[in-house]
């Protein structure tokens, strides 16, 4: 593994297929439609009559348990346990909320919710930032930077930082005098998860001369080239009136529920099976790869 001056891993052995890549994203793009566990999360926050201020918080807030965590029971634990829209608007209550519903979440996730709340409602010891109890605060309107911004903090990383942003303008809570925000994040990038990694495997978007990966330079490798794809896929008359934010989202969303829903050693009738690089072994098909300790990714 080796990273070059800018930071990022540098692998000679891997390989990119802009044109698998643009066939398989328009493919699986209907994909994006289907509701992600965190829009019921956000409907129920709706019918309770949350303000965009504690929408935004909590979309932001609840973007930092997701990792390595059931997306679908953490979202179903938190929508049927929402206090009023009357009860919401103290740290106190943003912290007893994922106390009160979850047991499965890591001591350093509820660490960083906790951190990240103090910060929201100026209670952090360092006392560096006034975001006046509301998170969309952080942001500079005058900044291209925001992204990078959000991954100055403990506990945001690059994929957290361009989710909860990526959420936060889905549900257009980016309102009134936050509104300009809304064409503001130039240095957007698509969170590059497992199913991201997996069906670009699985499907010959990227490519191994080891027939081997690393987890993270992957994902970085991934996300570098998949943003440029995105990048050209917005100068063509198809996508050209959708914004960076909203497409980048669609692909997320896409990948996120083929990988979930459909994706699996066990079944294969998604849209893009005539490019599934599987092995059938009788009526199942076997992954080529698999991720071991130490976060490779490599074929067996």
């Amino acid at each position: 593994m080796v990273l070059n001056k800018n930071g990022k891993y540098n692998n000679k052995n891997y390989h990119f297929n802009k044109k698998n890549a643009l066939e398989v994203i328009k493919s699986i793009l209907p994909y994006n439609a289907i509701p992600v566990p965190e829009d019921r999360f956000y409907e129920n926050m709706q019918l309770l009559g949350y303000s965009d201020q504690d929408k935004a918080n909590l979309v932001a807030l609840t973007t930092i348990l997701t990792p390595q965590v059931v997306g679908e029971e953490l979202f179903s634990r938190l929508s049927d346990n929402l206090p009023s829209a009357n009860a919401i608007h103290t740290p106190e209550a943003y912290k007893a909320l994922p106390v009160r519903n979850m047991g499965f979440i890591l001591n350093q996730q509820k660490n960083s919710y906790d951190l990240l709340v103090d910060k929201i409602f100026g209670q952090d010891t360092e006392k560096k930032h006034d975001w006046k109890g509301d998170f969309r605060n952080v942001f500079n309107p005058d900044s291209t930077k925001n992204i990078k911004l959000l991954t100055d903090f403990p506990g945001i990383r690059q994929k957290t930082a361009n989710l909860m942003v990526l959420n936060i303008s889905y549900y257009e809570l980016f309102t009134e005098e936050f509104k300009v925000l809304n064409s503001n994040f130039k240095d957007i990038r698509l969170p590059v998860d497992l199913h991201t990694c997996q069906i670009s495997m699985r499907t010959g978007i990227v490519s191994s001369d080891t027939n081997s990966f690393h987890g993270d330079m992957l994902r970085d490798y991934l996300r570098n080239n998949l943003d440029l794809t995105i990048r050209e896929m917005r100068s063509t008359l198809d996508y050209c009136m959708i914004s960076k934010g909203r497409l980048t989202n669609m692909i997320h969303r896409a990948f996120y529920n083929l990988g979930s829903l459909t994706c699996s050693p066990k079944k294969c009738d998604c849209s893009i099976v005539d490019k599934c690089t599987f092995v059938y072994r009788l009526d199942h098909k076997i992954s080529k790869y698999h991720v071991d300790s130490k976060k490779q990714m490599k074929f067996f």
